[in-house]
């Protein structure tokens, strides 16, 4: 492989947009496949540092896009798992880790230099497998959390994390950063405008060159003063409007460039922030967040716990009062905004998607129409929570309730349509209904 591509390289060149690859057969499990990147500059004569991602719904070639632009700038190897899976069990993941870690083999990498990133799910296989193989120079962690029953102490490698301001993982990533605070190890925590997904281009491209500036902190790679001075300048330059984020980001700045540059402007911006109310009203508006999100919460598990004992199942005002719902929106107009936006992000996730998966496989239609409305009520035009909902209403024999939905997705941009035709709830009623026969012509 590595003379192959060598020969290519010396017979056309470096192309000028290296492309990704979208399936490349592991050699150990020819099932588990992943998306490769090879930087325009690559060669076999030169090591190069490698990134794995892991997406939490085997979206390879997706997840490699994200740092496509940054690898090609840097000179990163990227194999991008088209195996790893969130929200079912491990045997998956552990299979496609299993597979991919001989291919480093086949490539010229920088053993002191192997990173790992990944989202959700994908954002804490990231932290097993820097702690299970003491081999990872850094992750780049996006949407993550903590995860159970393993202990960070053994972690040896750099953390950048990364989430939504509205993610329901935000808190969760806050630990992750603390945790690696408490260990002395190189971390990083940034926040973008979004939800639970992954983190934008532009901040992955941020996340490689930190990991970059961190390499050369620990000497894995020779000192380039114009990137320490650009990284420098676009941390300085960000704006960011609570006091108590603004002294955060200058404190990453004193650990990520202490002894690469001077940095006079940092240390005179902390002694600034460090004093005055100001500071200590953000920190005071930051925990009664945390309390406010950590009690909603509570609340969210408990509805849901009593939703599944319920007998016989309650009416809706009341499942809707159990979560809160009314209270929690009115919020989101409120000095909690961010945090209650959160909130209802995570009362979604549950109501969309883990909640209907469970009633439905427990052949419990009624109880999954009821969860999926509380979905519609906090996100009316997604299409799939929709569709969902009309083959909940079908299996409760609720015919017009089924169409109404139905004819929803449909005008809320409902794009696989086909499926609609062939999903065994719905398709006898598409059959039988001529307005949405004519609706999917």
């Amino acid at each position: 492989m590595r003379r192959t591509l060598a020969l290519l390289i010396v017979l056309f060149g470096p192309p000028l947009n290296a492309a990704i690859v979208e399936r490349v057969e592991c050699r150990r499990d020819p099932t588990q496949t992943y998306a490769l990147f090879l930087p325009p500059n690559y060669t076999e004569q030169t090591n190069h540092p490698v990134l794995f991602i892991f997406d939490p719904r085997s979206r390879g070639a997706m997840a490699a896009e994200i740092f496509r632009p940054a690898a090609e700038r840097f000179g990163w190897i990227i194999l991008s798992s088209n195996n790893t899976r969130s929200d079912g069990p491990d045997d998956p993941n552990t299979k496609a880790i299993n597979a991919m870690w001989p291919e480093l083999s086949r490539y010229a990498i920088d053993p002191k230099r192997i990173y790992a990133s990944g989202f959700s799910g994908g954002g804490i296989l990231t932290l097993l497998l820097g702690v299970s193989t003491g081999a990872l120079a850094g992750v780049i962690d996006v949407g993550g959390r903590m995860p159970d029953e393993l202990s960070l102490d053994k972690a040896n490698f750099a953390h950048y994390g990364a989430s939504g301001r509205f993610d329901f993982n935000f808190l969760e990533m806050g630990a992750v950063d603390a945790a690696f605070a408490r260990l002395g190890l190189p971390h990083r925590l940034d926040r973008f405008d979004g939800t639970h997904g992954w983190l934008p281009q532009e901040l992955a491209t941020t996340a490689v060159t930190w990991l970059e500036v961190v390499a050369m902190q620990q000497k894995k790679r020779a000192i380039d003063q114009g990137l320490i001075d650009e990284l420098y300048a676009q941390d300085l330059a960000r704006r960011i409007a609570r006091r108590g984020e603004s002294l955060e980001r200058f404190e990453l700045m004193k650990r990520t460039f202490d002894g690469l540059r001077e940095m006079g402007e940092v240390d005179e911006a902390i002694e600034k922030l460090r004093t005055g109310p100001e500071l200590k009203r953000d920190r005071d508006l930051e925990q009664r967040e945390a309390r406010y999100e950590k009690s909603m919460l509570r609340a969210m598990v408990s509805a849901s716990q009593a939703l599944r004992a319920a007998d016989p199942l309650p009416p809706p005002i009341a499942i809707r009062a159990a979560y809160r719902l009314d209270e929690i929106t009115r919020n989101t107009r409120g000095p909690l905004a961010d945090a209650a936006q959160r909130v209802l992000e995570s009362i979604f996730t549950q109501t969309s998607f883990y909640l209907p998966r469970d009633f439905f496989d427990a052949g419990d239609a009624y109880r999954a129409a009821a969860v999926l409305e509380i979905a519609r009520a906090i996100k009316p035009a997604l299409p799939f929570v929709r569709v969902q909902l009309a083959r909940a209403y079908v299996r409760t024999r609720q015919g017009a309730k089924a169409a109404a939905e139905i004819e929803a997705a449909l005008a809320n941009g409902l794009q696989d349509r086909e499926s609609l035709r062939t999903d065994p709830d719905l398709k006898r009623l598409i059959g039988q209904n001529e307005k949405l026969r004519k609706l999917l012509e």
